[in-house]
This record gives structure tokens, C-alpha cells and sequence, in this order.
């Protein structure tokens, strides 16, 4: 199981966060859940943008995109 890690800014703040906050409740869980199944590698509908950078598409609302940035750590 992969380890979910959110950009922090230097003052503490968690964009992602905020930007979830500020969606529909039904939205803001259909993409928490989505975040969730990344643990177990379950990409769903993605596309890979270069060699670290994967775009994950989720068709519901308005089509929201959500960059996710795959570092592995040793």
C-alpha cells in the first residue's frame, strides 16, 4: 500500500485541502474516494504527462483533473 503525501506550503497550508473544501459534498467524496484507491495502485482513467507526473481524470461535474506527482522513496 503506497503512502498519500500532500503538498504543505512554508506557512503550514495544505492547497489540496482547501481546494476540496471548497467543492459539493457529493464531489468532494466521489474524489476523496479516488484519491484513496491510488494506495492500492488503482489509477482508474489516467493519463501519464511525462515520467513523474500522472493526470488522473474523474467524468463527473465538471470534469475535474487532478496532478499526481509519483516519487518513489528507498
Amino acid at each position: 500500500m503506497k503512502e498519500i503525501l500532500f503538498y504543505k506550503t512554508i506557512d503550514g497550508k495544505i492547497p489540496c485541502y482547501d481546494w476540496l473544501e471548497s467543492l459539493d459534498t457529493k464531489v468532494r467524496q466521489r474524489i476523496r474516494a479516488r484519491i484513496i484507491r491510488l494506495q492500492d495502485d488503482n489509477y482508474g482513467d489516467c493519463k501519464k504527462i511525462n515520467r513523474d507526473i500522472t493526470e488522473l481524470r474523474c467524468k463527473f461535474g465538471a470534469g475535474y483533473r487532478m496532478k499526481d506527482k509519483i516519487r518513489l522513496l528507498s
